[in-house]
């Protein structure tokens, strides 16, 4: 039996913190992703530890599974007759095989899942278009395979990313699916902290791939051949994707053209090797970037997502500024100011109290925007800025104002106009960042033809139709034409 929401196991307590016992225990799995585990008639000792802190426990399982249990919360005691509590408490992880392991356990291989696999990946297990009229008109049902992977190599081993067939009986069919599969062979052990962290770099990968959040669905961490099933990383799994919903007057391979793949790289691997390093530089850019995702998915409508936006913009162009050319600039505008002055006093206070503190957030907004303007249509900075003029004033106007609320300004844009700034900027990222990691321009083009919302964003703020040399689909898109909800 996996471990899923709802689920419940019962068993043996075998240790704690590696103290051997032998007392009764359940587990139940809650609707976030928590264990939520009981022990009866436990010690006071073993009460007392779970109020200080319990590192990890083993359960073993009636059918000789072992449960172990990592990151433990104190949650309640009850009874005490006798010296025995019922004893409750929360798991962060659970690692579920034939082994127990302990909180500094550590793996070196690991199989996972993730939101919309199949398409993310862009590769395609079947070939329906081969057969297609004989398939239709039920002639020859004869649907080639092809099961296809792409791998790359990182500073820390080795990303296998495939797809493969996935068949469904019943009693009275027989359907085909798709399935993915990522491996990731790390070039040594590593434990499940590091192995989480490395899992959230790789999901905001993908979050920039699709524009909307990406989660870990399934993962398992391989011991001596053997599959251990991790449960925990991720509270709030999800299975589809927004955009691919058949809730529009589109179709579903007319959405899936404008959804960015792995396979758009030209070189994957250059990609991923850009992502990794450069995380750390962005990291406050991505933290935004995760926050307007977040309130998407919940449909939250506020202020707050302008906010984020500008503090994508802010994180963004900081992490790429050129610091110490951007402090000789202050320090000769500073040195220029000074020299205007009469008083030694007056003097001094701008020597003693004018510093740099980051580029400026008007620069960041003029940076951020021109590269973004650069990708469809080149223009110079200065002309940029002579034709953006307004927008640029009222972008720092109203985040001043919403950042520093007083009554003696008012905002500028009216709320509609203000989430479509936010919209813009949070599509700019993306396609700003594939860009950055060596995404074919044409490929951006045509990804943002086809995205309905940053085309229409595009012209209405930038007065950019985009348009494209190519209009054709790319090999995926092509593959997987059939395979799309019917309205």
């Amino acid at each position: 039996m996996s471990i899923e929401a709802g689920g419940a196991f019962s068993g043996k307590l075998e240790s704690i913190d590696g103290l051997k016992l032998n007392n009764r225990a359940e587990i139940h799995i809650n609707k976030y992703y928590q264990g939520i585990i009981t022990l009866y008639r436990v010690s006071r000792k073993i009460v007392n530890m779970a109020q200080e802190k319990i590192e990890y426990l083993v359960i073993k399982l009636e059918n000789e599974e072992k449960i172990t249990a990592i990151g433990l919360n104190f949650k309640s005691a009850s009874g005490g007759v006798n010296n025995c509590f019922k004893l409750e408490l929360q798991a962060d992880i659970l690692l579920k095989g034939k082994m127990a392991y302990a909180n500094t356990s550590k793996f070196q291989e690991i199989y996972f899942e993730i939101t919309e696999g199949n398409e993310l990946i862009g590769l395609c297990p079947y070939d329906v278009n081969k057969n297609y009229e004989d398939i239709i008109f039920c002639r020859k049902i004869d649907i080639p395979i092809n099961v296809e992977n792409r791998s790359v190599q990182l500073e820390n081993g080795e990303l296998i990313f495939g797809v493969y067939p996935k068949y469904q009986y019943s009693k009275e069919a027989l359907s085909i699916g798709f399935a993915h599969r990522i491996t990731w062979k790390f070039n040594s052990a590593i434990d499940i902290e590091n192995i989480r962290e490395n899992l959230y770099i790789i999901t905001d990968f993908f979050s920039v791939l699709a524009g909307e959040s990406v989660t870990i669905n399934a993962l398992n961490c391989v011991d001596c051949d053997k599959l251990v099933e991790v449960m925990g990383i991720c509270n709030f799994p999800k299975e589809k994707l927004n955009i691919l919903k058949n809730d529009t007057i589109d179709y579903t391979s007319f959405k899936r053209s404008s959804l960015y793949k792995i396979t758009d790289f030209q070189n994957l691997e250059q990609a991923l090797r850009y992502w990794f390093s450069n995380y750390e530089k962005i990291y406050n850019a991505q933290q935004a970037y995760g926050r307007i995702l977040l309130d998407e998915e919940l449909k939250i409508v506020t202020t707050n997502k302008y906010l984020a936006a500008m503090q994508l913009i802010e994180g963004y162009t900081q992490a790429y500024a050129d610091e110490e050319k951007e402090i000789k600039e202050f320090e000769e505008k500073k040195n220029e100011l000074i020299s205007k002055l009469e008083s030694k006093e007056e003097k001094e206070l701008v020597e003693k109290g004018l510093g740099y503190s980051g580029i400026s957030f008007r620069k960041a907004v003029k940076d951020y925007l021109h590269k973004g303007y650069n990708l469809f249509e080149e223009i110079s900075k200065k002309k940029f800025v002579e034709k953006k003029e307004k927008l640029i004033d009222d972008i720092v106007h109203d985040r001043n104002y919403y950042t520093h609320s007083s009554n003696r300004i008012s905002a500028i844009m009216k709320f509609d106009d203000l989430l479509n700034v936010s919209n813009f900027c949070k599509e700019l990222y993306r396609i700003i960042t594939l860009r950055d990691m060596g995404l074919a321009i044409e490929t951006i083009k045509l990804r943002s033809r086809n995205n309905r919302t940053f085309f229409a964003l595009m012209k209405k703020i930038m007065d950019i139709e985009i348009e494209t040399d190519d209009l054709k689909l790319t090999e995926f898109d092509k593959a997987m034409h059939s395979f799309s909800d019917s309205k």
